[in-house]
């Protein structure tokens, strides 16, 4: 496992989780070589809790940055002052390549007063990515975290981290609760996006941050001095020997009686497997083999708490694609016990928390509790249709109302059926692919996490493994027009009509002598309507191909 280095680009985003010491050290104990990291689409449960929906309740939002047709608002950090009324919210312009911005509410973030970004962190807050730029490389801004953080003699200060050059990790802070900053200068460290959290040990005496760096693990970093001076960077978690495993955006919390350390991890397969979860029982010196986690805790970028009874809410953006979920893509809190993780339950219930009005890029969160038991979920997100990108919106709520909503069946979503199987459809046509020649669009190849229509933002969400290596037409999503110029095999991905009345292609298809194929749906892109079959035919030299809306052209 080699060290974090300057030259790697990715993601990092630390979240919260918490569980009780007995119960994860039995489970570890009982954990058998098949329960650990296995991947695979096999580990996704359907989900079973219900999911209380409060994200169309506008009272409870509040629009920290507004995005406009020019402005991307995103990737917010925020952080609750001892008051427990004074606020920070730090953010950054576009997806990894603006300048960060610093608001800070006196009255518990129901409004918002912008704070001066010091002149001291130029260059570092100046961005040099731009559109159409791969991330990483020598980026700055890229996402901007905040911290109160309290050295052993219990003086606090504000420290917001970012990433420097070449992957370097940098630093400002403030002795003075925000009104002054020192300059930005690099810790020692490397990684790509700062750690959302950051640890006390049992003994006060250090604290404790994990990062990632597009290798196969985690690496943790210590202070002996409330966060001024970082040191001992080592890897503590490693997977390099598990095929298919990429860990990113670890987060970290105690368990309930203080023992334990407990890490939620993503797996960066876009959602295809669970996320994961480690241990440590002797304060991050050694770590647990990771394991899966849940249905119900499959998300990215988890950021939990405790709630005022001892419950965890445990915000995230919902990636769980096997088609039980009714709000894939969007910003949800899962409910439950810190008991359940160990035991393998779902929780519960979810909450929508957001609406993401442009698939699943959204959903960098924050949590806070308030002295009164709101919780404030801040992130950044499209917050509504048209040309305006995103913004950094919060929205707050009690476990109560939660509660009282699932107990009166208001506003509550179920789980969806799942991937429909297709198993007694016909075999997948294998063998020459047909050669298209496009009258409207071009030729691209099938790549995750590209574009899949030329008027659209929509994003190649997951493919199905036979599919590795082909082409697709790239063309408005109203229209698609091919000619054949080799004979052989063509698929189109459409829904099937129970999916997506409207969009589904499939009497079309069938009436041009298109079959449905016997592999199992997929998600296209984020949504349930949007799960997709595979139609297939044979074509010969000359024969024409016309797809209205929707479909993809596949050859």
């Amino acid at each position: 496992m080699k060290k974090p280095n300057s030259l790697t680009a990715g993601f990092v985003l630390m979240a919260l989780c918490t569980i009780g010491f007995s119960s994860i050290v039995a489970a570890t104990a009982a954990t058998k070589e098949a329960d650990r990291v296995v991947p695979g689409h096999a580990a996704i449960a359907p989900l079973s809790m219900p999911t209380v929906d409060i994200s169309g309740e506008t009272n409870r939002h509040i629009i920290i940055a507004q995005g406009t047709e020019k402005l991307y608002q995103g990737h917010p950090s925020t952080v609750l002052m001892p008051d427990g009324k004074t606020m920070f919210c730090v953010w950054t312009l576009n997806h990894g390549w603006g300048e960060p911005f610093i608001r800070r509410s006196d009255d518990a973030g129901r409004t918002w007063l912008d704070v001066a970004v010091p002149a001291s962190w130029n260059p570092w807050c100046k961005a040099t990515h731009r559109p159409g730029s791969s991330r990483g490389g020598s980026g700055r801004g890229w996402l901007p975290v905040i911290h109160y953080l309290k050295d052993p003699q219990g003086k606090g200060r504000l420290v917001i981290f970012d990433r420097g050059e070449n992957n370097r990790l940098i630093q400002s802070v403030s002795e003075d609760e925000g009104k002054t900053w020192t300059p930005m200068r690099p810790n020692g460290l490397c990684g790509i996006e700062p750690s959302m959290n950051i640890i006390p040990t049992r003994d006060g005496k250090r604290l404790l941050m994990w990062n990632t760096d597009w290798t196969p693990g985690v690496f943790q970093a210590e202070s002996p001095d409330g966060g001024l001076t970082w040191a001992n960077e080592r890897d503590v978690i490693d997977t390099s020997g598990v095929p298919g495993v990429t860990m990113i955006e670890p987060g970290v919390i105690r368990s309930p009686d203080g023992v334990q350390l407990l890490m939620f991890i993503r797996d960066f397969k876009g959602g295809a497997y669970n996320s994961l979860y480690s241990v440590s029982n002797d304060d991050g010196a050694t770590w647990s083999k990771p394991k899966r986690l849940t249905a119900g805790l499959t998300g990215d970028r988890h950021a939990p708490l405790y709630a005022p009874d001892g419950r965890l809410i445990v915000a995230m953006r919902d990636t769980l694609r096997n088609g039980t979920t009714p709000t894939l893509g969007h910003f949800i809190a899962w409910v439950g016990r810190y008991e359940d993780v160990a035991q393998g339950r779902d929780g519960q219930y979810r909450v929508k928390l957001l609406h993401s009005h442009a698939g699943k890029d959204c959903a960098y969160p924050s949590l806070q509790l308030l002295p009164d038991g709101t919780v404030v979920a801040t992130t950044y997100i499209k917050y509504a249709d048209g040309p305006a990108h995103q913004s950094v919106v919060s929205t707050r709520f009690t476990i109560e109302e939660l509660d009282a909503m699932l107990k009166e069946k208001r506003n509550i979503l179920s789980p969806l059926s799942g991937l429909g199987p297709n198993e007694d459809e016909q075999p997948l046509i294998t063998g020459t692919a047909a050669v298209l020649k496009p009258t409207e669009g071009e030729v691209r190849p099938l790549v995750l996490n590209q574009p899949i229509f030329s008027n659209r933002k929509y994003l190649f969400q997951s493919l199905p493994e036979s599919f590795a290596g082909r082409s697709f037409v790239f063309s408005p999503i109203e229209t698609t027009k091919a000619i054949c110029r080799k004979a052989g095999i063509v698929y189109v991905f459409t829904p099937r009509p129970a999916r997506n009345t409207r969009g589904s292609l499939e009497a079309a298809l069938l009436k041009q002598g298109f079959t449905r194929a016997a592999v199992p749906e997929f998600s296209l892109f984020p949504g349930n309507a949007n799960l997709c079959s595979v139609y297939q035919k044979r074509i010969e030299v000359g024969d024409p191909i016309v797809l209205g809306m929707w479909g993809v052209l596949v050859f």
